[in-house]
């Protein structure tokens, strides 16, 4: 009786796997189609280019807006410039952010005398319904906030640092100063 269902059973395995190929195809096709007109689903990924070119710290290269960009959450991904056009073409992104050449640089120059300002680029998708664009919008502010709070609270830090540092120093002040009053000490002044 045993041997009667395992090609019952070996049929059924082979007709699930069969189905189960033709279903994960048509997915597929379905995907690399892309979104067919008039039956355009929800836009929520928010495209992100990174044109920075980065900076020299200590001899080696730094690029700040990678170090950013990989703080973002699930709603960006980091795509090539013509990727990003295209995807906002094809409606496969709900906008499209890009960090300019020059954010490395900026960003160093918070120490100088007069910082510059990091401006993003960003753009957003024309065919977006209202409620899309308010969404991307507010992600949008929402990522320059969270960068601007970032940068903040490095810049604050550095100075906290560097009065730490200069407190630490305050030491070694002190010891010349009593290492030149012993020095005075030993002056003899004759009269003249």
């Amino acid at each position: 009786m045993k041997i009667k269902w395992i090609p019952f059973i070996l049929v059924c395995g082979i007709a699930v796997l069969i189905i189960g190929m033709r279903l994960g195809a048509t997915s597929e096709h379905e995907f690399i189609q892309g979104r067919q007109p008039g039956q355009r689903g929800r836009i929520s990924t928010i495209a992100v280019v990174n044109a920075d070119i980065g900076v020299l710290v200590d001899g080696a290269r730094s690029n700040y807006s990678a170090a950013i960009i990989d703080t973002l959450g699930e709603g960006f991904v980091l795509v090539s410039p013509a990727m990003a056009q295209t995807g906002l073409a094809n409606d496969l992104y709900s906008a499209i952010v890009t960090f300019p050449s020059d954010v490395s640089m900026r960003i160093l120059s918070f120490n100088a005398h007069q910082p510059e300002r990091i401006n993003l680029d960003f753009q957003i998708n024309p065919n977006l319904n209202e409620r899309e664009f308010l969404e991307t919008y507010v992600s949008i502010t929402g990522l320059q906030l969270a960068i601007n709070t970032t940068l903040a609270n490095t810049y604050v830090s550095s100075i906290i640092q560097q009065f730490h540092e200069a407190q630490d120093q305050v030491g070694m002040v002190f010891q010349n100063d009593l290492s030149h009053l012993s020095a005075l000490d030993l002056i003899v002044l004759e009269p003249v």
